[in-house]
């Protein structure tokens, strides 16, 4: 075998053990972590739900449960980026801040 087969295997044979190394080092993300749009729009229905439940009777809380209600919709219908948006409004409608995700 000549010198610059011997070399490029070599290379080679380096490269699959820095793959390997790399593997194990960089530390998994735990699924719980990453949040879907649908987990989100599920955190931001609860809190609104919550939120409207404490609220009963206020001024803003019709017009929140009306906007809750048709963002689940979207959310359920597959447009979680608009059902996300106006679960958002409907919080702030009411003074509140959306639960950022973690």
């Amino acid at each position: 075998m000549s010198d610059s087969q011997d070399h490029c295997r070599t290379g080679w044979v380096s490269l699959a053990a820095f793959a390997v190394v790399l593997t194990f080092a960089v530390p998994a993300v735990p699924a719980a972590s990453v949040q879907t749009r649908t987990g989100r729009c599920n955190v931001l229905q609860s809190q609104l739900s919550e939120e409207v439940k404490d609220r009963a009777g206020s001024m803003n809380s019709a017009t929140a449960a009306a906007m809750g209600a048709r963002a689940k919709r979207l959310c359920a219908s597959g447009k979680p980026a608009q059902g996300l948006r106006l679960y958002a409004k409907a919080l702030q409608l009411l003074g509140i801040q959306p639960i950022e995700p973690k």
